[in-house]
């Protein structure tokens, strides 16, 4: 994005922050939007992604690199692609096991 004009090159431009997006090639910082519960994004993004399996995105304006060291789905919980919040994360049933950051449930061995 830029605000200023008269740009020569990429160096005028500055990516967008992450947890937001820049929804076109010609945003200026008054059109810069936060990414909602439930989504993030990594710098530079055009939009923002569905939060993926093993973690959760509570929070708006969520980064990449917060949701894969703040956000891992806790241990006893697995968290399905788009958990928004650490409640909604299921719990592991009797027979099963889930380490931090599981996406699904393992069976426990024989």
């Amino acid at each position: 994005f830029s605000d200023d004009t008269g740009n020569t090159g990429e160096d005028g431009c500055t990516k967008c922050a992450g947890g937001k997006f820049c929804p076109n090639e010609k945003t200026t910082s008054a059109q810069i939007q936060d990414c909602p519960i439930g989504k993030y994004s990594d710098t530079g993004a055009s939009e923002c992604l569905q939060c993926p399996p093993g973690y959760y995105c509570d929070v708006a304006s969520l980064s990449k690199a917060v949701m894969e060291t703040d956000k891992r789905c806790p241990a006893g919980k697995y968290c399905e692609a788009g958990t928004s919040s650490v409640d909604d994360a299921t719990a592991c049933e009797a027979g099963y096991f889930c380490e931090t950051g599981s996406s699904f449930p393992t069976p426990c061995p024989a």
